[in-house]
Parts: structure tokens; sequence; C-alpha cells
């Protein structure tokens, strides 16, 4: 970013970039279209940013800022290991609700550059390996069922996060394109997944 702006500026630039990333990917997208999506002028646009990749940098940025501290917070958290899948489903759920477009967003890096989500969360200084370590404690007290925790917390995030990244889908399917019984279905979501998610893994 070349020059300071407000944060209610960078949030309507990052908000549109993310739009237009999504829905064309990095390649596909120009700074016109993000200029377009955030209704300014290319101009205003080129003042802040001088380049797509510094763009993409900003969003990839916002994206991960919110992520992985509420990864780390849960893996470092002095409480049983059912509360914090609860914190994940609550944490989570609150970033997706509030940027419903961070869930496809994150898709598409998984999906087309794996290596630099990586390396975001290798230089976060998070260890995935510690939380997974203490699942394997309780599976062997007999607190949880036996499985391998890679599968349990690949289960939970996909639960958390399939609903957002198909929203569209969903909605229209089961919803009849209703926004609002949308929204109210996530809401119960919420509290129905820390129920259903924490019962089906007890031992």
């Amino acid at each position: 970013m070349d020059q300071p702006l407000s944060n209610e500026m960078e949030t309507r630039i990052a908000e549109a970039a993310t739009r237009v990333f999504v829905r064309k990917g990095k390649a596909g997208t120009s700074m016109q279209d993000v200029a377009d999506e955030a209704m300014i002028n290319r101009t205003l646009l080129n003042y802040y940013f001088r380049s797509k990749d510094k763009l993409f940098d900003l969003v990839f940025q916002r994206v991960f800022v919110r992520f992985l501290p509420a990864l780390a917070n849960v893996i470092n958290a002095s409480v049983p290991v059912e509360e914090k899948f609860r914190m994940v489903i609550d944490q989570y759920h609150e970033i997706l609700e509030e940027s419903p477009y961070t869930a496809i967003f994150v898709l598409h890096e998984v999906s087309t550059e794996p290596h630099r989500m990586v390396q975001a969360i290798g230089q976060s200084g998070i260890r995935p390996a510690t939380l997974l370590e203490e699942i394997n404690r309780e599976m062997d007290k007999g607190r949880l069922k036996k499985s391998d925790p890679r599968q349990l917390l690949v289960n939970l995030l996909s639960l958390i996060i399939f609903p957002f990244a198909a929203r569209t889908v969903i909605e229209g399917i089961l919803f009849s394109n209703d926004t609002e019984a949308f929204k109210r279905f996530i809401d119960d979501r919420k509290s129905y997944l820390k129920t259903y998610f924490v019962e089906s893994v007890k031992a």
C-alpha cells in the first residue's frame, strides 16, 4: 500500500476486491474490476495500490489476520478439548458471518495457492500438532472415540465452512432464496454444531 487510507476505505476496497477475486480469480481480475465493484474511481484505487499484487496481498492479510489468531487462541487456551471444539465453532462462525466471501476466498486459495497458506501458517508460529497431540491424549484416556485426530479436525472445519461456501446454492434450494431464513438457519446451526459435533466424538 503506497498511501495511508482510512479503515472505512480499506474495508470497502478489501471487501470489493475479495468478491472479485473469488468470482474471477487473481489472474482474471483487473484493477478496473475492483474499482467498479467498490464503486470508486480507478485513479483513486491506483493512488492507494500500485498493482494488483499489492491489492491481493491486502485481501490475503485481512483474511488470515483473523483466521490465524482464532486458531492460536484455541490451541493455547487452558480449557478441555471439548471446549476447544466449541471455541472453533464460535470463532469461525463469527468471522464467516461478518465476511460472507471469506469462506470462498479461503477455499479458492487452498485449491490455487496452497503453499501460500501453508507458509502463512508456518510463519505465524501456530503448531496444529499441539492440538492433535492433545486430542490423542484424550482418546488414550477414553474420553474421545478412537480415530485419526486429523480426520476429526478436517470434519469440524468442513462442517463449519461448507454452509458459507455453498450459501447461494443452499439458500436457493432449501430456503427458496429467503435470505433472512438462511441467516436464522446459520444462527441456529452454531448451537446445533456445538452439541452435535462434541456428542459425536465423545467416547
